[in-house]
């Protein structure tokens, strides 16, 4: 039976009122992270603006800086997120309450990947499902004013210089600077040791967020100490992940399926690896080629085996075929060496060692090469 065209256009209405109006929920995908707790508050302009720890990054949802002068656009169709800024946008800062930090680094919620692509600015950015909502990292907004860190006020800091900076009903922000309305916390001595080893490690060698939490702890710290040093530290853990992935490759290759689960393995999320694999710059079809060359200086290989041998390493088998025509390798050579590899382990009549050199992968010309070689 048909529908009226009334009821089309009043559907058609309401779909329109939820793509412009609402917030923005982010369709469920795989973990990516955990929201964990933290003493650090996000400010706008002086008010602040909810916001949490997601792996050590401040985050925050999108649809919350309609009310901090930012205009955000949702398109269903496209599954994305405009956040733009013009000065002109709606300030209603959100009252924002307190809560308790004497657990620091403790597990909240999880967070989750999400189709929805946020763009800032003309940018595309990295977007999270948190408690079914968009949300990115705040420090995206930094291309929009000064964004910094103050460590005495344990607060991330957005200052717009085009905005007006107002107080949120019922505060006393007005001609006050953000450390002056927040009260500093009294650091213990150890809270301020681990900070100052967090920085000495990032100035070392990069480092996940739970990667930097265990070493703190190897070196004696508490755990709430060392939670504490990471989230204060200052890390980009995206950052860090990019920097540990290029130094991997500068001490061996890698595939890109090994080097994102080497990065894991290092406490790195899974979003975090794949993000700095992606951005690590590396040729996979060098790579394989590097490692194939790494192998024939360890033992001997057939083509065919050493082919085997990377793609079982994670390159794909275009990316091994490549490597192995450019290997330089002399297959009848290197089907000599492996015969005399087998003649050490054990004894071998003629026929028993070409038929084992061809299980191995070799063709019978470089089988009968080399058992000549080897002496028969």
């Amino acid at each position: 039976m048909k529908k009226k065209h009334s009821v089309y256009w009043f559907a058609t209405a309401v779909i329109l009122l939820l793509t412009t109006v609402l917030p923005v929920f982010a369709q469920s995908f795989g973990i990516i992270g955990s929201v964990l707790t933290t003493d650090i508050k996000a400010y706008i302009n002086g008010a602040q603006i909810p916001a949490y720890n997601v792996n050590g990054n401040m985050v925050i949802v999108g649809s919350d800086l309609r009310c901090y002068g930012f205009n955000v656009v949702y398109d269903n169709n496209a599954r994305t997120s405009s956040v733009t800024y013009n000065g002109n946008g709606k300030w209603e800062p959100i009252a924002v309450s307190s809560q308790g930090t004497d657990s620091i680094g403790e597990k909240v919620m999880d967070v989750y990947d999400t189709d929805i692509s946020v763009i800032i600015n003309g940018k595309k950015v990295d977007s999270y499902n948190v408690d079914g909502k968009m949300a990115f990292r705040f420090s995206e907004l930094k291309v929009y004013g000064e964004y910094y860190y103050d460590n005495t006020s344990r607060t991330t800091n957005l200052k717009i210089g085009t905005a007006e900076t107002k107080p949120a009903a019922g505060s006393s922000t007005a001609d006050k600077t953000v450390s002056q309305d927040i009260p500093n916390k009294n650091l213990t001595l150890g809270e301020k040791n681990a900070l100052a080893s967090a920085k000495s490690y990032l100035a070392l060698m990069p480092f996940s967020y739970s990667g930097m939490i265990d070493q703190l702890e190897f070196e004696g710290y508490t755990t709430a100490e060392a939670t504490y040093a990471a989230d204060s530290c200052g890390a980009d853990w995206y950052v860090q992940a990019e920097l540990k992935a290029k130094d991997y490759l500068d001490l061996m290759p890698f595939s890109r399926p090994d080097l994102v689960e080497q990065l894991m393995y290092e406490g790195y999320t899974a979003d975090q690896a794949e993000k700095a694999v992606q951005k690590c710059g590396a040729d996979w079809y060098v790579q394989a080629e590097l490692k194939a060359k790494d192998y024939l200086d360890l033992m001997p290989f057939s083509r065919s085996g050493l082919v085997e041998q990377l793609v079982y390493e994670g390159y794909t088998a275009d990316q091994a075929e490549k490597a192995v025509q450019k290997c330089g390798a002399d297959w009848k050579k290197q089907a000599a060496l492996k015969a005399q590899d087998y003649l050490d382990l054990m004894s071998f009549s003629r026929s028993s060692l070409i038929e084992q050199l061809m299980y191995e992968g070799f063709t019978a010309e470089e089988a009968e090469y080399a058992v000549k070689a080897v002496g028969y």
